[in-house]
């Protein structure tokens, strides 16, 4: 049992097929955030593909075990699927920003919300045709060049949730790592579990040999020739054979450390309002503006109720908790 995960779960191990297993109680993040993911797998065939595929490279290169320092499988899955909808022509859609629009997100959908927002995106997936046409072994290669030259993980963080960069510093996170946002719970993030810098070192490295071996010709070698692959970078032709949507934005927007998301909203909505679609749910405000009046309403009570007292009752009042006090003191002793 492992008592320092949140929740509380049990872990256990198959000894005959080495599979681990974790069951946890009342993890309603983690089953809405494995749902999105499998919505996500029905817009386009090869995001299950993509993910088989890094599922496979990263375990192999062990940089999927966050108890030794590295990321949870599922943050790679986030950062496919961050990626495919940047590429211009984009692969998959941002969901949360196609039904509650770009002035809402990123946005922590309510419990009651998840089934309207789960119904709306499978019937999107229906009507949703992408006209980008690259192939698995080429996107793969692609993924791993945004992480390493496009992507600005020292201002940006990664987000599912709309195309529209996110800066870190209306989070207060600050620091060059890459940062992952929970697509169920904004303020979360992801990329805990790799705070050592070994670690971001050993990640970038194993995303930089896999960029150098595959994204060249390889030979055919046999066992007694096979030598260590050098470390040679890879041609700019690779980093240039994509295009990333958020690059159309001015250069300022990337230049100015201290931008805020406010300002990046309205240059977004400015250049992009032909492609922005109309907000399809409402953001559920009712349970925060119901506490808000009952919070008014008590503490209009309370002030009515001091505000009521009388200099008498005051008085009165003050002397009761004298008497009281002093009974106290004189029965202690």
């Amino acid at each position: 049992m492992n008592i320092e995960h949140k929740p509380i779960c049990l872990d256990l191990i198959s000894n005959q097929s080495n599979v681990r297993m974790r069951i946890t109680s009342e993890a309603n993040r983690a089953i809405y955030l494995s749902k999105l993911i499998r919505i996500y797998t029905k817009f386009d065939s090869r995001l299950v593909k993509l993910l088989r595929l890094f599922r496979i490279f990263s375990k192999t290169c062990n940089i999927d075990k966050p108890d030794f320092g590295t990321l949870h499988p599922i943050v790679y899955h986030l950062m496919i699927i961050h990626f495919l909808q940047q590429l211009d022509p984009p692969i998959l859609p941002c969901l949360h920003e196609y039904l509650f629009g770009i002035d809402h997100v990123p946005l922590t959908l309510n419990e009651s919300q998840y089934a309207e927002f789960f119904r709306r995106s499978i019937e999107y997936s229906r009507r949703w045709k992408s006209s980008n046409s690259s192939n698995v072994e080429q996107l793969f290669l692609q993924f791993l060049s945004y992480y390493l030259r496009r992507f600005h993980s020292k201002q940006f963080l990664v987000s599912i949730q709309t195309r529209m960069p996110i800066v870190k510093i209306d989070k207060n996170w600050h620091g060059r790592k890459l940062l992952v946002e929970d697509p169920i719970d904004i303020k979360r993030n992801l990329c805990q579990t790799m705070q050592a810098t070994r670690s971001i070192v050993y990640f970038r490295e194993i995303f930089t040999a896999a960029l150098n071996y595959f994204g060249r010709k390889q030979t055919t070698k046999t066992d007694e020739d096979r030598v260590e692959i050098p470390i040679i970078e890879s041609s700019c032709a690779l980093h240039n054979s994509y295009e990333i949507f958020y690059e159309k934005l001015p250069v300022n927007v990337f230049r100015e450390t201290n931008i805020r998301q406010d300002r990046i909203r309205e240059i977004y909505k400015r250049i992009f309002a032909n492609e922005m679609s109309p907000c399809l749910m409402k953001v559920d405000e009712d349970d925060e503006r119901k506490q808000s009046i009952v919070f008014v309403d008590l503490s209009n009570q309370i002030n009515e109720l001091f505000l009521s007292f009388s200099v008498d009752d005051y008085s009165h009042r003050r002397a009761i908790r004298t008497k009281k006090v002093i009974y106290s003191q004189n029965r202690r002793k």
